[in-house]
């Protein structure tokens, strides 16, 4: 009875959250606080801080010090923010990717490509939401463990890769899924996912030029958000299309 109540629960939870609604509002919302805040903080540090802040020779979690920062929590805010808020697009994203493919997959009359092709979907889709579910848990925790709070563990280094490779990893698969399927996000932009995140952590990992590696891993974030905010649009365009 436990088990079924808990499941209850989980269908109800995950219904939820991709309600498109909500999941309009998150997005919206997001879109006034992630890069308004990040460009804030980046303002505040450059203007106010006690070094002339750039991202030529600062890293993106300096914006979390008071030894680089008046208000390093409006840096750890944005990001906590915003880790939560990009889930329930996460998610959406997740369903629609997925839509139909059980109902084909496990339907013996559908021809055998067809059938495979929709395993592949699902996989890359599943393991995309996971890898982006990292990456959300890892923004989260750069902002709860920042530069001024360290742990024992380096929890704050810890939660610095795993957002850059929970977000690369999920663009990767996310961005086969969208190749095949081509949901709510256009074929060119699932290219951009597969390989755009990659080389820009081939870059910081093998630089092939002389850059420093504050700068590389804006480079990163750069590369992210391009995807990241190009799937926003279109999420938010396909909820409209499908209110009216």
């Amino acid at each position: 009875m436990d088990i079924i109540m808990s499941f209850k629960f989980l269908k109800r939870f995950y219904n939820w959250l991709v309600d498109p609604k909500l999941v309009r509002n998150t997005i919206r919302l997001n879109l006034f606080v992630f890069l308004p805040g990040l460009g804030i903080s980046m303002l505040i540090a450059f203007l106010l801080g006690p070094q002339s802040y750039s991202i030529w020779d600062n890293y993106i979690s300096d914006l979390g010090s008071i030894t680089v920062t008046p208000v390093p929590l409006l840096f750890d805010s944005t990001a906590i923010i915003g880790a939560v808020l990009m889930i329930p697009a996460f998610f959406y994203n997740f369903k629609f990717l997925t839509e139909g493919s059980s109902t084909i997959i496990f339907n013996s009359e559908e021809k055998l490509v067809r059938r495979i092709l929709n395993v592949i979907v699902y996989f890359n889709s599943l393991i995309g939401l996971i890898f982006l579910l990292i990456g959300s848990i890892g923004l989260f925790g750069v902002g709860v463990f920042s530069l001024d709070r360290p742990t024992q563990f380096n929890l704050h280094f810890i939660s610095s890769v795993l957002i850059f490779v929970g977000i690369t990893f999920g663009a990767f698969f996310q961005g086969i899924a969208i190749m095949l399927k081509k949901a709510i996000c256009p074929r060119f932009l699932g290219i951009y996912m597969i390989f755009g995140p990659f080389f820009a952590g081939y870059l910081f990992l093998n630089p092939m030029i002389m850059l420093p590696e504050p700068f590389l891993e804006w480079l990163i974030l750069f590369a992210q958000q391009v995807w990241l905010m190009s799937a926003a649009f279109y999420t938010l365009n396909q909820i409209r299309k499908a209110k009216t």
